[in-house]
């Protein structure tokens, strides 16, 4: 997606650009700047976009205090729309027109975002998904980024049949991240991995003088589409799928990463002092997003899908496939609130970030023939007298088959937007005004819009051809994660990561030997806990009555080592190494390397009443092992047991007999 102007609107947008550069509006403070990408989200499930059953209240508050723009066009899929924003061109002129097989490379002699903050002072880190290129010289580290902290490829896990691959086996639970170039073991749930790291480089980043620029681009919720069990679990309650459950139980989980990383700005008192920006990068993901009815409420109310009336979703070059949520948020800077109804699109971020962090776009470093957007500064401010020049966006699927002639595509999955109309793959015409779910087509009522479309489209692909360098790439022979996670593991293995992870206590209590490491916090008024005869038993104890007055929700990671041979039968129905009773709700929030359908959490006796075997389900003996417990006292229950109500703490009875 590009535009065209005509000559008078050149001129304006010329004079706009020009005195935002000589001044800024806000001061000659830099302000940080955040930056939080999602994968595949969307604009439609956002609670404040009407969607009718999603809950991100923490989106929501963002919203509202935010200019949020209604009309923010990106790309139809991901790549893509990353080289735009890196870049503030079309993407493919930066010779991105595909996700995979060499064509996700964005062009070397592109001067991406974080340099140029970089001449500006600034200092740049990416956390999660980076997906131009997987090759060291396409890498972050190498493109202007002081701190990396990313996988592999468009997704955990994915590998194809060229450099594009993550670390070989990655899963969304304790996925393998590459930091700063070597990889390393983290623990938890992905999203919150990425928000943590992330809060840990901003709280360092802070001491300084040096103004940073935090990248934070989740792989969620693109598929596959695995969610922590407790964003999952009402959506399984009401009945949906396990890939819809998922999907917007990652689109949650993102939510509550969005409050983390709000509560932690107030504690550090930096709202005033940074500039807040929430997208997506592409349309709502059809797989994921599922059709038609999705579940029912416990009144039996119908869920249903919801992409905002919008026609097309991810892949599509119609609105739904590239229209995403833009949320700008400064404290004292800019009025929270306000809705931009011009059209905007992702070329347009790089420039506008370029000026707020003081960028002369006069100056000789500032690639004025590169950047095709415009800045949005105007729009941001509250000046109403300030006009917006319309002009041509282009959209392009791309995608088509390695080695074949682009030229062959130039009308399959396209689309020309301007402030009014959508001009589809050549025959439908919409006015997006009075029609934006794009029902009627007005094709034959505007044949000089059509025209000028057409004319405007042939002149736009004829100049971006030649700038599609990667179509005759010979796709890799290697792929560079894999051999640098082997070259790693022969030269000493991947070592542990540790960041703030959400709603952990920092104090540890080590328990019997070398068998476990267990996080826990104090109950407030209570002792904390203790380990008697194998059990761990939380304060106020074992058959004595906790109420969720008196009782906190709270994250517990376990670490273990079965020293028993696998195949040993265990006590409480094969569980391996771990037994935890419960009388009230439990999640588990991964499991060590068994399926969720391998394990279930039974209202009494054993979380971990393994289905499969013990010896399909343990790890060779003596390796540790280790998985984290949600504890719920808000959703407080108390269970029938043996004929009477009784409300029980819960204990972890450990298996560590020797052989």
């Amino acid at each position: 997606m590009t535009h065209r102007t005509h000559p008078m609107q050149r001129a304006l947008l010329g004079l706009l650009v020009l005195i935002g550069s000589e001044v800024l509006a806000f001061g000659s403070d830099r302000p940080n700047i955040i930056l939080v990408v999602t994968d595949d989200q969307g604009y439609g499930p956002v609670g404040r976009h009407g969607h009718p059953w999603i809950e991100t209240p923490h989106l929501d508050a963002l919203h509202d205090r935010s200019v949020r723009f209604e009309r923010f066009l990106v790309s139809p899929t991901c790549a893509p729309t990353r080289s735009a924003l890196m870049t503030g061109r079309h993407p493919m002129r930066n010779g991105v027109t595909h996700t995979i097989l060499e064509r996700e490379r964005m062009t070397l002699e592109a001067t991406t975002l974080p340099e140029l903050l970089k001449g500006a002072g600034y200092t740049s880190a990416i956390f999660g998904k980076w997906h131009l290129g997987d090759e060291d010289p396409y890498q972050p580290q190498n493109r202007g980024f002081d701190e990396v902290f990313i996988h592999g490829a468009g997704g955990i896990g994915q590998a194809y049949r060229c450099s594009c691959a993550d670390a070989p086996g990655n899963l969304y639970f304790d996925p393998v991240i590459r930091y700063n170039g070597a990889f390393v073991q983290t623990r938890g749930f992905c999203t919150d991995v990425f928000f943590s790291a992330a809060l840990d480089w901003i709280e360092e980043a802070k001491e300084s003088e040096t103004p940073f620029f935090a990248y934070i681009a989740t792989n969620a919720p693109h598929g596959p589409f695995i969610a922590p069990p407790e964003s999952r679990a009402r959506f399984e309650a009401m009945g949906f799928s396990k890939e819809t459950a998922g999907f917007y139980g990652m689109i949650e989980n993102i939510d509550q990463n969005m409050g983390r990383l709000a509560d932690r700005l107030a504690a550090w008192d930096l709202t005033g002092d940074t500039v807040v920006i929430f997208m997506s990068d592409n349309g709502m993901t059809g797989a994921g997003a599922g059709s038609g009815i999705l579940g029912r409420t416990a009144e039996g109310a119908e869920l249903a899908m919801d992409n905002a009336g919008m026609r097309g979703l991810k892949g599509s070059a119609d609105e739904g496939g590239v229209r995403v949520p833009l949320f700008v948020s400064w404290e004292g800077h800019f009025e929270p609130g306000r809705q931009v109804d011009e059209v905007c699109a992702h070329i347009d971020l790089l420039p506008t970030l370029a000026q707020i962090a003081g960028v002369d776009a006069m100056e000789d470093s500032y690639p004025a023939a590169q950047v095709e957007g415009r800045s949005l500064l105007p729009l941001l401010s509250a000046d109403q007298t300030v006009t917006w020049p319309d002009r041509y966006l282009f959209t392009h699927q791309g995608r088509w088959p390695t080695g074949t002639d682009p030229n062959e595509h130039k009308f399959k999955g396209y689309a020309v937007r301007s402030a009014r109309f959508r001009f589809v793959n050549g025959d439908a015409l919409y006015d997006m005004l009075a029609d934006p779910g794009q029902k009627e087509n007005v094709l034959d009522q505007h044949p000089e819009v059509v025209a000028d479309m057409r004319a405007a489209y042939d002149a736009w692909w004829a100049k971006t051809v030649p700038m599609m360098v990667n179509e005759s790439a010979p796709l890799s022979k290697t792929r560079p994660f894999h051999l640098a996670h082997e070259a790693q593991l022969a030269q000493g293995g991947i070592p542990e990561w540790r960041a703030s992870m959400p709603d952990r206590s920092e104090d540890a209590v080590q328990l019997v030997g070398r068998t476990q490491h267990v996080m826990v916090p104090e109950v407030e008024g209570e002792s904390g806990w203790r380990f008697e005869d194998g059990v761990l038993t939380a304060s106020p104890g074992w058959d004595s009555v906790i109420t969720p007055e008196s009782y906190q929700d709270f994250r517990m990671h376990v670490e273990f080592n079965v020293n028993d041979a696998p195949g040993k039968d265990h006590e409480a129905n094969g569980n391996s190494g771990v037994y935890i009773q419960q009388r009230y709700e439990l999640q588990i929030l991964n499991s060590f390397g068994i399926s969720e359908a391998d394990y279930q959490a039974s209202d009494c006796g054993s979380l971990y009443r393994l289905k499969k075997p013990d010896r399909l389900a343990c790890r060779p003996a003596g390796e540790w092992q280790s998985f984290d417990i949600l504890f719920r006292a808000a959703r407080f229950a108390p269970a029938s047991v043996g004929g009477e109500t009784k409300t029980e703490d819960a204990r972890i009875r450990c298996s560590t007999t020797a052989r």
